[in-house]
Protein backbone atom coordinates (compact mmCIF):
# COMPACT_ATOMS: atom_id res chain seq x y z
CA UNK A 1 0.00 0.00 0.00
CA UNK A 2 1.35 3.50 -0.82
CA UNK A 3 2.31 5.76 2.10
CA UNK A 4 -0.27 8.33 1.01
CA UNK A 5 -3.76 7.71 -0.33
CA UNK A 6 -5.48 10.51 -2.25
CA UNK A 7 -8.90 10.88 -3.80
CA UNK A 8 -11.15 13.57 -5.21
CA UNK A 9 -14.22 14.47 -3.16
CA UNK A 10 -16.63 15.25 -5.99
CA UNK A 11 -19.25 17.91 -5.53
CA UNK A 12 -22.86 16.78 -5.42
CA UNK A 13 -25.42 18.76 -7.40
CA UNK A 14 -29.16 18.28 -6.93
CA UNK A 15 -30.73 18.48 -10.37
CA UNK A 16 -33.96 18.71 -8.44
CA UNK A 17 -34.96 18.68 -4.78
CA UNK A 18 -38.55 17.87 -3.88
CA UNK A 19 -39.26 18.34 -0.17
CA UNK A 20 -42.02 16.61 1.79
CA UNK A 21 -43.28 16.46 5.38
CA UNK A 22 -41.18 16.38 8.52
CA UNK A 23 -40.64 12.88 9.90
CA UNK A 24 -40.79 11.82 13.54
CA UNK A 25 -37.01 12.16 13.73
CA UNK A 26 -37.26 15.82 12.73
CA UNK A 27 -35.87 15.28 9.21
CA UNK A 28 -37.73 15.96 5.97
CA UNK A 29 -38.80 13.42 3.40
CA UNK A 30 -36.88 14.19 0.21
CA UNK A 31 -36.77 13.10 -3.41
CA UNK A 32 -33.82 14.19 -5.51
CA UNK A 33 -31.72 13.23 -8.50
CA UNK A 34 -28.09 14.07 -7.82
CA UNK A 35 -25.11 14.15 -10.18
CA UNK A 36 -21.38 14.60 -9.71
CA UNK A 37 -19.61 17.13 -11.94
CA UNK A 38 -15.96 16.32 -12.47
CA UNK A 39 -14.67 18.75 -9.87
CA UNK A 40 -14.17 18.82 -6.11
CA UNK A 41 -11.91 19.09 -3.11
CA UNK A 42 -9.00 16.67 -2.66
CA UNK A 43 -8.45 14.48 0.41
CA UNK A 44 -5.08 12.89 1.22
CA UNK A 45 -4.36 10.53 4.14
CA UNK A 46 -1.08 9.05 5.32
CA UNK A 47 -0.04 6.98 8.37
CA UNK A 48 0.60 8.89 11.61
CA UNK A 49 0.51 8.26 15.34
CA UNK A 50 -2.38 10.70 15.88
CA UNK A 51 -5.21 12.22 13.89
CA UNK A 52 -4.34 15.63 12.44
CA UNK A 53 -5.94 17.83 9.79
CA UNK A 54 -4.32 20.41 7.54
CA UNK A 55 -6.46 22.55 5.23
CA UNK A 56 -4.97 24.09 2.10
CA UNK A 57 -6.32 25.44 -1.18
CA UNK A 58 -8.31 28.42 -2.39
CA UNK A 59 -11.03 28.26 0.27
CA UNK A 60 -8.85 27.24 3.22
CA UNK A 61 -9.23 30.81 4.47
CA UNK A 62 -12.94 30.13 5.20
CA UNK A 63 -11.94 27.43 7.69
CA UNK A 64 -8.81 29.07 9.08
CA UNK A 65 -10.32 30.23 12.37
CA UNK A 66 -12.26 27.02 13.11
CA UNK A 67 -10.79 24.31 15.36
CA UNK A 68 -9.94 21.14 13.39
CA UNK A 69 -12.25 19.01 15.55
CA UNK A 70 -15.25 21.03 14.31
CA UNK A 71 -14.52 20.07 10.68
CA UNK A 72 -16.68 17.30 9.23
CA UNK A 73 -13.50 15.57 8.05
CA UNK A 74 -12.27 15.13 11.62
CA UNK A 75 -15.72 14.14 12.83
CA UNK A 76 -15.79 11.44 10.16
CA UNK A 77 -12.32 10.21 11.15
CA UNK A 78 -13.30 10.00 14.83
CA UNK A 79 -16.51 8.16 13.93
CA UNK A 80 -14.57 5.59 11.93
CA UNK A 81 -12.08 5.14 14.77
CA UNK A 82 -14.97 4.35 17.10
CA UNK A 83 -16.72 2.05 14.64
CA UNK A 84 -13.53 0.14 13.88
CA UNK A 85 -12.41 0.04 17.49
CA UNK A 86 -8.99 1.41 16.61
CA UNK A 87 -6.69 4.09 17.94
CA UNK A 88 -4.71 4.37 14.70
CA UNK A 89 -3.98 7.89 13.55
CA UNK A 90 -3.55 9.60 10.21
CA UNK A 91 -2.30 12.84 8.75
CA UNK A 92 -5.24 14.19 6.76
CA UNK A 93 -4.90 16.99 4.23
CA UNK A 94 -7.95 18.75 2.82
CA UNK A 95 -7.26 20.73 -0.34
CA UNK A 96 -10.26 23.06 -0.42
CA UNK A 97 -11.49 24.16 -3.86
CA UNK A 98 -15.24 24.35 -3.09
CA UNK A 99 -16.85 27.26 -1.20
CA UNK A 100 -18.20 26.43 2.26
CA UNK A 101 -21.95 26.17 2.92
CA UNK A 102 -22.67 26.26 -0.79
CA UNK A 103 -25.37 23.59 -1.32
CA UNK A 104 -23.19 21.21 -3.34
CA UNK A 105 -22.12 18.87 -0.57
CA UNK A 106 -18.55 20.12 -0.26
CA UNK A 107 -17.97 19.44 3.43
CA UNK A 108 -20.02 16.24 3.45
CA UNK A 109 -18.21 14.92 0.39
CA UNK A 110 -14.90 15.70 2.10
CA UNK A 111 -16.05 13.69 5.14
CA UNK A 112 -17.32 10.67 3.22
CA UNK A 113 -14.17 10.60 1.09
CA UNK A 114 -12.20 10.59 4.33
CA UNK A 115 -14.24 7.62 5.59
CA UNK A 116 -13.51 5.73 2.39
CA UNK A 117 -9.76 6.46 2.42
CA UNK A 118 -9.23 5.79 6.12
CA UNK A 119 -11.02 2.46 5.88
CA UNK A 120 -8.39 1.47 3.33
CA UNK A 121 -5.47 3.05 5.18
CA UNK A 122 -6.37 1.37 8.47
CA UNK A 123 -7.52 -1.85 6.79
CA UNK A 124 -10.64 -1.53 8.92
CA UNK A 125 -13.18 -4.34 8.68
CA UNK A 126 -16.09 -2.02 8.01
CA UNK A 127 -18.63 -3.09 5.38
CA UNK A 128 -20.04 -0.78 2.72
CA UNK A 129 -23.38 -0.91 4.55
CA UNK A 130 -21.74 0.15 7.83
CA UNK A 131 -19.88 2.92 6.02
CA UNK A 132 -23.22 4.05 4.57
CA UNK A 133 -24.69 4.25 8.09
CA UNK A 134 -21.71 6.25 9.33
CA UNK A 135 -22.05 8.61 6.38
CA UNK A 136 -25.67 9.38 7.29
CA UNK A 137 -24.65 10.29 10.85
CA UNK A 138 -22.45 13.00 9.30
CA UNK A 139 -25.32 14.54 7.37
CA UNK A 140 -28.30 13.86 5.12
CA UNK A 141 -26.03 14.15 2.07
CA UNK A 142 -23.59 11.59 3.49
CA UNK A 143 -24.93 8.50 1.71
CA UNK A 144 -25.25 10.20 -1.69
CA UNK A 145 -21.74 11.67 -1.42
CA UNK A 146 -20.39 8.22 -0.56
CA UNK A 147 -21.97 6.59 -3.62
CA UNK A 148 -19.36 7.66 -6.22
CA UNK A 149 -16.68 5.88 -4.18
CA UNK A 150 -18.62 2.62 -3.93
CA UNK A 151 -20.07 2.32 -7.43
CA UNK A 152 -19.72 3.86 -10.87
CA UNK A 153 -22.93 5.74 -11.52
CA UNK A 154 -23.90 8.77 -13.54
CA UNK A 155 -26.63 9.82 -11.13
CA UNK A 156 -28.08 8.87 -7.76
CA UNK A 157 -31.70 8.88 -6.65
CA UNK A 158 -32.05 10.12 -3.07
CA UNK A 159 -35.11 9.41 -0.94
CA UNK A 160 -36.15 9.16 2.67
CA UNK A 161 -34.24 11.91 4.44
CA UNK A 162 -31.20 11.08 2.34
CA UNK A 163 -30.44 7.68 3.89
CA UNK A 164 -31.95 5.84 0.91
CA UNK A 165 -29.82 6.00 -2.24
CA UNK A 166 -29.94 4.04 -5.47
CA UNK A 167 -28.28 4.14 -8.86
CA UNK A 168 -30.02 6.68 -11.03
CA UNK A 169 -30.64 6.61 -14.77
CA UNK A 170 -27.88 6.93 -17.34
CA UNK A 171 -27.65 10.54 -18.47
CA UNK A 172 -26.45 12.12 -21.68
CA UNK A 173 -23.07 13.80 -21.45
CA UNK A 174 -23.73 17.41 -20.54
CA UNK A 175 -21.66 20.24 -19.18
CA UNK A 176 -22.50 22.29 -16.14
CA UNK A 177 -21.56 25.78 -15.09
CA UNK A 178 -21.59 26.13 -11.29
CA UNK A 179 -21.88 29.66 -9.89
CA UNK A 180 -21.84 30.82 -6.28
CA UNK A 181 -22.27 34.50 -5.28
CA UNK A 182 -19.79 33.86 -2.44
CA UNK A 183 -22.51 34.16 0.17
CA UNK A 184 -23.10 31.37 2.69
CA UNK A 185 -26.69 30.20 3.12
CA UNK A 186 -27.34 28.24 6.36
CA UNK A 187 -29.57 25.22 5.77
CA UNK A 188 -31.70 25.51 8.92
CA UNK A 189 -33.38 28.85 8.19
CA UNK A 190 -34.18 27.77 4.63
CA UNK A 191 -35.98 24.62 5.80
CA UNK A 192 -37.80 26.55 8.54
CA UNK A 193 -39.08 29.05 5.98
CA UNK A 194 -40.24 26.15 3.79
CA UNK A 195 -42.07 24.59 6.74
CA UNK A 196 -43.86 27.85 7.60
CA UNK A 197 -45.08 28.19 4.01
CA UNK A 198 -45.91 24.48 3.59
CA UNK A 199 -47.54 23.12 6.76
CA UNK A 200 -48.76 19.94 5.02
CA UNK A 201 -46.57 19.07 2.00
CA UNK A 202 -47.22 15.85 0.10
CA UNK A 203 -44.79 12.95 -0.04
CA UNK A 204 -42.22 13.82 -2.72
CA UNK A 205 -41.41 11.73 -5.77
CA UNK A 206 -39.54 12.00 -9.08
CA UNK A 207 -41.09 12.01 -12.57
CA UNK A 208 -40.09 9.83 -15.48
CA UNK A 209 -38.27 11.67 -18.25
CA UNK A 210 -36.70 11.11 -21.64
CA UNK A 211 -34.58 14.23 -22.12
CA UNK A 212 -32.79 16.62 -19.80
CA UNK A 213 -35.09 19.37 -21.04
CA UNK A 214 -38.17 17.33 -20.07
CA UNK A 215 -36.69 16.64 -16.66
CA UNK A 216 -36.09 20.32 -16.04
CA UNK A 217 -39.67 21.18 -16.99
CA UNK A 218 -41.14 18.50 -14.70
CA UNK A 219 -39.03 19.16 -11.60
CA UNK A 220 -38.04 21.93 -9.22
CA UNK A 221 -36.06 22.79 -6.11
CA UNK A 222 -38.63 23.40 -3.39
CA UNK A 223 -36.09 25.27 -1.25
CA UNK A 224 -35.08 27.74 -3.95
CA UNK A 225 -37.72 30.46 -3.30
CA UNK A 226 -36.86 30.54 0.41
CA UNK A 227 -33.12 30.61 -0.17
CA UNK A 228 -33.64 33.48 -2.60
CA UNK A 229 -35.37 35.46 0.17
CA UNK A 230 -32.35 35.01 2.44
CA UNK A 231 -29.77 35.51 -0.30
CA UNK A 232 -30.82 37.83 -3.16
CA UNK A 233 -27.52 37.00 -4.87
CA UNK A 234 -29.09 33.71 -5.92
CA UNK A 235 -31.67 35.62 -7.97
CA UNK A 236 -28.92 37.56 -9.72
CA UNK A 237 -26.92 34.42 -10.46
CA UNK A 238 -29.92 32.59 -11.93
CA UNK A 239 -30.89 35.60 -14.04
CA UNK A 240 -27.37 35.78 -15.44
CA UNK A 241 -27.25 32.06 -16.23
CA UNK A 242 -30.75 32.09 -17.76
CA UNK A 243 -29.76 34.94 -20.08
CA UNK A 244 -27.23 32.69 -21.84
CA UNK A 245 -28.77 31.72 -25.21
CA UNK A 246 -27.40 28.16 -25.20
CA UNK A 247 -28.34 27.14 -21.66
CA UNK A 248 -30.66 24.11 -21.39
CA UNK A 249 -32.04 25.14 -17.99
CA UNK A 250 -30.90 26.57 -14.69
CA UNK A 251 -31.57 25.90 -11.01
CA UNK A 252 -30.22 26.22 -7.48
CA UNK A 253 -28.62 23.15 -5.87
CA UNK A 254 -29.51 21.95 -2.37
CA UNK A 255 -30.33 24.76 0.03
CA UNK A 256 -28.06 27.17 -1.89
CA UNK A 257 -26.37 29.35 -2.70
CA UNK A 258 -24.67 27.55 -5.62
CA UNK A 259 -26.67 27.55 -8.84
CA UNK A 260 -26.03 25.80 -12.13
CA UNK A 261 -26.77 25.95 -15.81
CA UNK A 262 -26.69 22.88 -18.07
CA UNK A 263 -25.06 23.05 -21.51
CA UNK A 264 -24.48 20.67 -24.40
CA UNK A 265 -20.87 21.73 -24.99
CA UNK A 266 -17.77 22.53 -22.97
CA UNK A 267 -17.35 25.80 -24.83
CA UNK A 268 -20.79 27.04 -23.78
CA UNK A 269 -20.27 26.09 -20.12
CA UNK A 270 -16.83 27.69 -20.02
CA UNK A 271 -18.13 30.87 -21.59
CA UNK A 272 -20.88 31.03 -18.94
CA UNK A 273 -18.29 30.50 -16.18
CA UNK A 274 -16.09 33.27 -17.56
CA UNK A 275 -19.10 35.61 -17.74
CA UNK A 276 -20.02 34.82 -14.12
CA UNK A 277 -16.50 35.63 -12.93
CA UNK A 278 -16.90 39.14 -14.34
CA UNK A 279 -19.53 39.68 -11.61
CA UNK A 280 -17.05 38.72 -8.92
CA UNK A 281 -18.71 35.35 -8.32
CA UNK A 282 -17.06 31.96 -7.96
CA UNK A 283 -17.72 29.77 -10.99
CA UNK A 284 -16.59 26.48 -12.45
CA UNK A 285 -17.38 24.66 -15.70
CA UNK A 286 -17.28 20.86 -15.41
CA UNK A 287 -18.52 17.82 -17.28
CA UNK A 288 -21.36 15.73 -15.90
CA UNK A 289 -20.93 12.08 -16.81
CA UNK A 290 -20.32 8.64 -15.37
CA UNK A 291 -17.63 8.67 -12.71
CA UNK A 292 -14.86 6.10 -12.97
CA UNK A 293 -12.03 6.37 -10.45
CA UNK A 294 -12.29 10.03 -9.51
CA UNK A 295 -9.11 10.96 -11.37
CA UNK A 296 -10.10 14.21 -12.98
CA UNK A 297 -8.66 17.67 -13.07
CA UNK A 298 -9.55 20.79 -11.13
CA UNK A 299 -7.84 22.96 -13.72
Amino acid sequence: MPDTLQKRAPVKVNLCLHVGPVREDGLHELASLAVFPQFGDVISVSPASALTLEVTGLFAVQLRDLPPESNLVMRAARALQDAAGTDKGAKITLEKHVPAASGIGGGTSDATTTLFLLRELWQAEISDAALHTLAFTIGADGPVCLMPHLTTTASVVMSGAGEKVARGPDLPDVWMCLVNPLQEVPTGPVFRAFDEANPAPVLPDLPRFTTMGDFGDATRNDLQPFAEQLCPGIVSVLATLSAQSDVIWTRMSGSGATCFGLYETAEAAMAAADHAKQHGWWSKAAKVSTLTDGNFSNQ
